[in-house]
C-alpha cells in the first residue's frame, strides 16, 4: 500500500511540474508601436493585379515552349502602369526576361537591400479549365477577391511592391540607401544555371554589390494556423529546404501485353514508389523549426501547450503528432513526392523501361546524396533493381543570425492587421532568394498576405485567388517596410 501511495505522489508531483512549466510557457510581453495610415490605393492595386494576370507569363523547363512575347508585353505594361517607378529607377533586362531595378539612395556608402518577386506563373492544366469559377487568365475582380493564375504566386506581391514604390515616389520620398527590385522570370521551374535570379545575382556580384538583406516570398500570414490556434501567424522564413529531382527507372524485357509477366516494369516501379511513401526519411527537429513551435506553442491550449513546453520529454509523441499534418510533417523531414511517370508508348506494349520523377525537398543538414541513398535502400529492400539519376537540384539554405531587418519586419506587421503572432519558419518550397546567397548577408522569406486554407490549397491549382483585404494589408506593409528599411535607421 505504501508503495502504491508513493507512486501516486510521484505521478502527481510530476504532473504538477509539467503543468507549471506549461503555465510559464506563455508569450513574452511585446509592445508594438502604432503605425500611421499608409496612403495606398487598394482599389487601384486590385485593378492592376487583375490586369497583370491577363499576361500569360508561363514558364517551362524547355525555353522553346515559353511565349517570350508575353513577357515583353508584361514589361511594357509595367512601364506604362508605374510611370514614376520607370522615370526614377534604373531598369535593365537580365538573362532572357528578368528585370533588375535600382533605386538610388542619398548615401551610396550605406549598404543596400533588395526586394524580390517573380513574373512567371505555372501552367493551367487544359482538363481543369471548366472547373474554374472564372477563366484563369481573365483577371476577374469581384467585391471580395481577385481571381486567376498568379494572383497568389506571385503577381500579388509584385504588384504590391510596385504600388508602394509608386506611392512613395509620388510623395517625394527618396531612400537613404540604394534599394534594388529584382524580378525573376523563371522561378517556377528552378533552372539552376539558366535561372534569371542567378543571372541577376552574378551581375550584382561582378559590380561589387552586396546586400544587408534580401526579402522574398516564403511564409505568409496563416489565417488558420495548425493545432487550433485562432490568432493569425506570420511565418517569417529564416531558412529554406533544398530540392532535387530524381529520375527512378526500372528495366524489363517487355513484350506483348497479351502475355504479361506477373510484374511489369511499371508494376515494379509502382511497388518502389509505394514503399517510399510507406517508409519516408526520418524526422528531425532543427532550428528554426524548434523556434517556430516555441513561438506558436506559447499561444496554444492544452494539451499541445503542455507538450511543447516539455518538448524534450514528449519528443516521440510530438514527432508523431507533427507527422499527421502535411505542413508540419514537411518541416521535420526530407520529403519525397512522385510527380511524373513514363512507361510504354502503347496500350498493348509492355514497357521495357518505366520511369518516375521524384521531387525531393531536403531538410537543412541533409543532402541530395542522402535522399538518393534512401531511395536506393528502399528499392533494395523491395528486391527491385532501379537506376537513379539526379536531374537537377540545389542545396538547403541554412538559417543565419537575425539582425536589424528581422525586427523591422516585426515592426511593420501591424500594418497588415492587428494581433498577428510572429514566428520564425523553415520554408519548405524553393524560392529565388537562394540564388542571392553569394551577395546577401541575410535572407528573409516573408510574403505579407493573409491566406486562409482555401487560398493556400488553390495556389498552383484551380480557382487561385486573393482577397482584396489581403492585398490591401500587403500594400500597407510594403509601404511602411520600404520607408523603415530605406531610412537611415536601416543602415548597416
Amino acid at each position: 500500500m505504501l508503495y502504491i501511495l508513493t507512486v501516486v505522489i510521484i505521478v502527481i508531483i510530476f504532473a504538477l511540474v509539467l503543468l507549471i512549466r506549461a503555465a510559464r510557457f506563455k508569450p513574452a510581453p511585446t509592445k508594438q508601436e502604432p503605425l500611421p495610415d499608409a496612403p495606398v490605393d487598394a482599389e487601384r492595386a486590385a485593378r492592376h493585379l487583375g490586369e497583370a494576370v491577363t499576361f500569360r507569363t508561363i514558364t517551362y523547363a524547355d525555353d522553346e515552349k515559353v511565349d517570350w512575347v508575353e513577357f515583353e508585353r508584361f514589361h511594357k505594361w509595367l512601364a506604362e502602369t508605374y510611370p514614376a517607378v520607370h522615370n526614377t529607377l534604373k531598369r535593365e533586362v537580365v538573362s532572357k526576361a528578368s528585370l533588375l531595378y535600382k533605386w538610388s539612395g542619398l548615401d551610396p556608402n550605406q549598404t543596400p537591400f533588395a526586394m524580390l518577386a517573380h513574373m512567371d506563373v505555372v501552367p493551367v492544366e487544359e482538363s481543369t479549365l471548366g472547373d474554374w469559377t472564372h477563366p484563369p487568365f481573365d483577371g476577374i475582380t469581384d467585391d471580395e477577391a481577385i481571381w486567376g493564375r498568379g494572383v497568389c504566386d506571385m503577381k500579388n506581391q509584385l504588384t504590391a511592391i510596385f504600388e508602394a514604390v509608386e506611392t512613395l515616389l509620388n510623395e517625394g520620398f527618396t531612400p537613404e540607401r540604394d534599394i534594388y527590385l529584382c524580378l525573376g522570370h523563371n522561378e517556377e521551374v528552378q533552372l539552376g544555371e539558366r535561372s534569371g535570379a542567378r543571372a541577376m545575382a552574378r551581375l550584382l556580384k561582378e559590380r561589387g554589390v552586396r546586400f544587408e538583406f534580401v526579402l522574398d516570398e516564403g511564409g505568409a500570414v496563416a489565417e488558420n494556423p495548425p493545432f487550433g490556434l485562432t490568432t493569425p501567424a506570420a511565418m517569417i522564413g529564416l531558412a529554406e529546404k533544398g530540392y532535387a529531382d530524381f529520375l527512378v527507372s526500372v528495366a524489363d524485357p517487355g513484350g506483348h501485353s497479351a502475355e504479361p509477366p506477373r510484374n511489369t516494369a511499371l508494376g515494379k516501379l509502382a511497388a518502389v514508389l509505394a514503399a517510399l511513401e510507406k517508409k519516408p526519411m526520418r524526422q528531425r527537429l532543427i532550428s528554426p523549426v524548434t523556434r517556430t513551435f516555441d513561438a506558436l506553442g506559447r499561444h496554444m491550449k492544452l494539451p499541445m501547450r503542455l507538450i511543447l513546453a516539455n518538448a524534450g520529454l514528449f519528443k516521440p509523441l510530438l514527432m508523431r503528432t507533427l507527422a499527421t499534418n502535411k505542413q508540419t510533417n514537411a518541416m521535420t523531414r526530407t520529403t519525397m513526392a512522385a510527380t511524373m511517370c513514363e512507361a510504354s508508348p502503347a496500350s498493348n506494349v509492355l514497357p521495357q523501361k518505366a520511369s518516375a520523377t521524384i521531387n525531393t525537398r531536403i531538410l537543412p543538414g541533409e543532402t541530395a546524396a542522402d535522399a538518393q541513398r534512401h531511395i536506393a535502400q528502399i528499392a533494395a529492400k523491395a528486391g527491385i533493381p532501379v537506376e537513379i539519376e539526379i536531374l537537377r537540384g540545389s542545396p538547403a539554405v541554412e538559417e543565419r543570425a537575425s539582425k536589424w531587418a528581422y525586427q523591422a519586419i516585426l515592426r511593420c506587421l501591424p500594418a497588415i492587421r492587428e494581433k498577428i503572432i510572429p514566428a520564425p519558419y523553415l520554408v519548405t518550397g524553393a524560392t529565388d532568394s537562394r540564388e542571392y546567397d553569394p551577395v546577401a548577408d541575410e535572407i528573409y522569406r516573408f510574403y505579407p498576405f493573409v491566406l486562409n486554407e482555401l487560398e493556400l490549397s488553390a495556389m498552383h491549382a484551380t480557382d487561385e485567388r486573393i482577397r482584396r483585404a489581403s492585398l490591401a494589408g500587403a500594400l500597407r506593409f510594403n509601404y511602411h517596410f520600404i520607408k523603415e528599411a530605406g531610412g537611415s535607421r536601416g543602415a548597416s
